[in-house]
């Protein structure tokens, strides 16, 4: 009987053991997509003007490292109570400022997951 007793104390602290770990498991790996798509976004932001291009708009596309990414590009308009942005005109004769936001999003599982930066450039002419 305490054979028995002690194996199915074995039995429940092994099971335990074991979601704790696979928990630790899956907290890691979704760590390590939030952080691939962080670096992801990061270089499709720095990217504008350079290798995508800097205009008015939504771009879209898709890596293959399976991460799906779409930017949209839109004149900055300051929402009601929102601070002003200092001494940048919005809108000038040499150019305009835009709200550039960036999103990177992918499937873990049945779950669609993102992450979002936003930014906001003075571009030079029409973009």
């Amino acid at each position: 009987m305490e054979v028995l007793v002690a194996l199915t104390i074995l039995a429940i602290s092994l099971g335990l053991i074991l979601e704790i770990f696979s928990g630790g498991l899956r907290r890691v790996n979704t760590g390590g997509n939030n952080f691939r798509a962080m670096l992801q976004a990061e270089a499709l932001m720095n990217d504008l003007g350079h290798n995508l291009p800097l205009r008015q708009g939504i771009q879209q596309g898709s890596t293959d490292q399976g991460y799906d990414w779409k930017i949209e590009i839109n004149p900055y308009e300051p929402e009601v109570g929102e601070p002003e942005v200092g001494d940048v005109d919005v809108a000038s004769p040499l150019g305009e400022l835009y709200d550039i936001s960036v999103r990177v999003s992918w499937q873990t599982g049945l779950r669609e997951q993102e992450v979002t930066l936003n930014s906001l450039r003075y571009i030079l002419g029409e973009p």
